[in-house]
């Protein structure tokens, strides 16, 4: 059950000044030799909670789907 006045997802402010604080990106690249030559790109986004900040951690996944 949804309170009156209480969105589902996150104020897209919010949520940028939110990860700005909690959270990261990255990108590394990496060349393989063997046994496929190329680079490897990994790309990682993350957000680090305490357990009981649950509840705005479902909302950003919610907000970024």
């Amino acid at each position: 059950m949804i309170q009156k006045g209480h969105s589902l997802t996150l104020n897209p402010y919010y949520l940028a000044g939110f990860i700005d604080g909690e959270g990261c990106f990255s990108i590394t690249i990496n060349n393989r030799k063997k046994p496929r030559k190329g680079n490897y790109v990994r790309l990682l986004f993350e957000v680090e909670l305490r357990e009981d900040d649950k509840k705005i951690l479902d909302k950003i996944q919610r907000t970024l789907d």
